[in-house]
């Protein structure tokens, strides 16, 4: 009797201790199964909110596309617009302005230097021809408002002084009584002054005639450069260049394409 109780007070201690171990066993499975569940869970819904999210940043719609399209155009049109008040484009359409200027070149002008910094002797100017303004001449300055202007055997004086010309085309001849200029008028002749029609026939030109300043030729690509405007000549009392002068057919300029 005594053993059969030990045995079964054994059994029943093992029963207990593996019982005891079983619980706290299952206890543990059943734990990681509920954590492990809401992590998967949480990894989940991580996943499937990241998803979206990434196809929307990765691939933009047609909305924002369209957006970006006419953001461009419309900052494409406000630049072109801003370069057309300031500058402007001509091609040079006759021989008048050789050998500065040669038919068939393009030219940038500025429509707003004249209007900041006062013209001076030898700039190239684009401007409405006096008879017609619906025509475009380019012509270099040679007199200045308030000056008194003469040409002697193709000599230019101003003021009864005078002042020579480095960038005449040849040897040329004429003369015209010395004229006084008003106080916005500016004389006007052509480099080639063989085959210029300018001031010497029509007069000269008022402030508002003037469309700008040649500044810069782009093309043909090996004349690409800017435009070397005369600096203002001193005035001598001997003669230290000679030079003639007579006039022919006008230089019309027309906008380039």
């Amino acid at each position: 009797m005594v053993e059969i109780e030990l045995e079964q007070a054994l059994e029943v201690e093992q029963e207990g201790g593996s019982g005891e171990e079983v619980i706290s066993r299952s206890s543990l499975i059943e734990s990681d199964p509920d954590t492990g569940g809401k992590d998967n869970e949480d990894r989940e819904d991580d996943g499937k909110s990241e998803i979206p999210s990434l196809a929307q940043s990765d691939r933009p719609g047609f909305k924002t596309f369209l957006f970006d399209v006419l953001e461009t155009l419309l900052l494409t049109i406000v630049i072109y617009a801003v370069l057309s008040t300031v500058i402007g484009r001509y091609k040079v359409l006759s021989v008048s302005m050789e050998p500065t200027l040669y038919e068939g070149q393009y030219l940038l002008i500025s429509k707003q230097t004249h209007k900041i910094w006062p013209l001076r002797r030898g700039d190239i100017i684009v401007f409405q021809y006096p008879r017609d303004t619906t025509k475009n001449y380019i012509k270099r300055i040679a007199g200045l408002p308030g000056e008194k202007i003469e040409l002697r055997s193709g000599k230019l004086y101003i003021n009864g002084e005078l002042v020579p010309e480095t960038w005449i085309s040849g040897q040329t001849g004429g003369s015209f009584a010395p004229r006084q200029l008003g106080e916005d008028e500016y004389f006007v002749m052509g480099d080639n002054r063989n085959n210029s029609s300018d001031s010497r026939a029509w007069g000269p030109i008022k402030s508002w005639h003037i469309a700008g300043k040649a500044i810069f030729r782009y093309w043909p690509f090996q004349s690409f450069g800017p435009i070397q405007n005369g600096p203002k000549p001193t005035v001598e009392h001997t003669v230290s260049t000679p030079f003639e002068s007579v006039l022919t057919s006008p230089l019309p300029v027309g906008t380039s394409p």
